[in-house]
């Protein structure tokens, strides 16, 4: 496992730290709801759709800011979708890695 990886899991450990069990539980199911729906409206846009590609960059970017890891790889002001996508699939994975200790 890299140790950027390493580090955006324990952020993201450390932000659900902070809400009681009830919370934390409902908290990660939104956030896994709202980054698959993100992963989903992303890949019906065009690639050339740049003005939609960057509402939705701005919306994964809010995700990022909220979870304080906006200053790591995955946070990028890159419009691209391709990036984009790899870096939504990337943040759901880390976040299943941790969900059993949600």
């Amino acid at each position: 496992m890299s140790a950027a990886s390493q580090g955006i899991k324990t952020k993201l450990r450390t932000f659900f730290a902070h809400f009681n069990d009830d919370s934390r539980s409902h908290l990660y199911g939104v956030l896994a709801l709202e980054l698959d729906n993100l992963a989903f409206e992303t890949s019906l846009l065009s690639s050339t759709n740049t003005v939609n590609i960057s509402a939705q960059l701005h919306k994964y970017k809010g995700i990022c800011r909220y979870l304080k890891i906006h200053n790591e790889a995955l946070y990028s002001d890159e419009t691209n979708k391709i990036e984009l996508l790899g870096n939504i699939t990337s943040l759901q994975g880390l976040l299943k890695d941790i969900e059993s200790e949600i």
